[in-house]
């Protein structure tokens, strides 16, 4: 069943943006270990900027080219199970099983199923049969 193949695609695809939003957290966490600190007007003398440690900086920007070679690949991970999602996606459309077009139409293309029971030319009584097969096959592998 290629839907089961999409199912997995697309979790895949959905843990791969999960990184690049993990990643993403950490390059706003340095961003904000690296931005000047407030002046305290409490203090008898307001002391306003610092001098820069020269080594701080250097590890900051070594810890923000990390990062950001990390969020390229997360990316790229991510753009590639895209490929693989739609792919998959193609391959429902043109499948000669019943449950792989009714699952297309049914959550790709979001149509309802007596629309679907029109489209393919099948009763709507064998449609909701198909249709609730392919649901507890979902359930099942998402478990």
């Amino acid at each position: 069943m290629l839907f089961i193949d999409y199912i997995k695609a697309q979790n895949d695809y959905l843990a791969a943006w999960d990184t690049y939003a993990e990643v993403l957290k950490e390059k706003e966490a340095l961003f904000d270990r690296t931005q000047p600190k407030g002046i305290d007007y409490q203090k008898d003398k307001v002391q306003g900027g610092g001098n820069t440690n020269a080594f701080d900086e250097y590890i900051f920007a070594k810890e923000r080219a990390g990062i950001d070679e990390r969020l390229e690949e997360a990316k790229k991970i991510a753009d590639a199970r895209w490929v693989l999602m739609d792919a998959c996606s193609k391959s429902m459309r043109c499948s000669i099983d019943i449950e792989d077009k009714v699952f297309y139409l049914r959550h790709i293309q979001g149509m309802k199923l007596k629309d679907i029971a029109k489209a393919l030319n099948y009763s709507e009584s064998h449609i909701f049969r198909v249709a609730s097969s392919v649901e507890k096959m979902i359930g099942n592998d998402r478990e």
